[in-house]
């Protein structure tokens, strides 16, 4: 190898590394993706010694429309947790996601979510809230789909 290619090498390596400690320091659940038209945003969001939590999404842009097709929410909780409730809100409208606790163990695991059809307009934020029976710790992880438009 001639010494132009091992310096060619060591700077794509050195510009890889620089690459993956800068993604390394972004936020994992910063801002909706919106390509074409299609709509994501994921939400993440611990909880300590409280019987109900929220978590807000972004707003929706001036001048546009979200549809929202999907919601998948994963709760976890330690012990016994008994979830009463998981919802989403959109400006005073609520749709009741049903939890099914799919994981039994020192941490108890819950699905909320489904397919649907909701609109939110712009400038209101979705969001999330969940309710336990009584004070525990938990975290709640989201991801919300749908369509944008003008």
């Amino acid at each position: 190898m001639t010494t132009l290619h091992q310096m060619l090498r060591r700077l794509c390596m050195n510009a890889a590394a620089v690459f993956v400690l800068l993604l390394a320091t972004l936020p994992a659940y910063s801002v909706p993706v919106i390509v074409q038209g299609y709509y994501e945003e994921q939400k993440a969001r611990s909880c300590s010694a409280v019987t109900s939590c929220a978590m807000s999404f972004s707003a929706v842009p001036a001048g546009k429309l979200l549809t929202i097709k999907h919601v998948s929410c994963k709760i976890s909780a330690g012990g016994s947790a008994a979830l009463s409730s998981a919802l989403l809100s959109i400006n005073f409208r609520h749709t009741y996601l049903t939890p099914v606790l799919i994981v039994t163990s020192s941490t108890r695991t819950w699905y909320a979510g489904g397919e649907m059809l909701r609109l939110a307009e712009e400038g209101i934020a979705p969001s999330i809230s969940v309710s336990f029976v009584s004070s525990t710790n938990y975290s709640m992880a989201c991801v919300l789909t749908g369509q944008i438009t003008p």
